[in-house]
């Protein structure tokens, strides 16, 4: 999702990108306010984003109401009906893991359907470009720069050889 707001506020100035097992508005997280599942978009409050603060004292803990993380997500998701390729024809590469164990306390049952939704928005985010490649590692676990530093090294090579010959990347 960072990745995704500097490309609104910076595009110009990005030439390729990798996502490495990417998180999106889609993504479905346990809720402690609602005390439920629900995608980020979903919990948003419908509130102005503030404008970043460059200057000042760091934060020293979470905040919930500075926690603006719902209404980012839902502003994505926004743009994104809009704009269904928002990184135009910039080399994507999108790495997925493959190792996605239940959080705990959830059985592998239940884990079932959030699982497949997460894969699912993980291979949506390849569409964020008309120029993009998808990869599993069935191996890696959501540190992939951790579980398989070359295959991520890989991913960046092959999205500059791209950007440097204008070419697409290869399936």
């Amino acid at each position: 999702m960072n990745v995704r707001v500097y490309m609104k506020r910076y595009g110009r100035d990005v030439a390729g990108i990798v996502l490495v097992d990417p998180a999106d508005e889609n993504t479905v997280l346990f809720s402690l306010a609602a005390n439920r599942w629900m995608k980020l978009r979903e919990q948003a409050k419908d509130r102005t984003i503030p404008q970043p603060h460059l200057l000042g004292p760091l934060s020293t803990g979470y905040k919930p109401d500075e926690d603006y993380l719902g209404d980012e997500a839902q502003q994505l998701d926004l743009h994104r009906l809009k704009s269904p390729h928002p990184f135009g024809n910039r080399p994507l590469f999108v790495l997925a893991a493959g190792k996605r164990p239940p959080p705990p306390g959830m059985t592998e049952d239940s884990y079932r359907d959030l699982k497949r939704l997460a894969d699912e928005n993980r291979v949506q985010a390849a569409t964020l470009s008309t120029n993009s490649k998808f990869s599993t590692d069935l191996a890696a676990g959501h540190n992939m720069q951790l579980d398989d530093p070359g295959m991520v090294a890989k991913a960046v090579s092959d999205a500059v050889t791209a950007v440097r010959e204008n070419s697409r990347l290869s399936k």
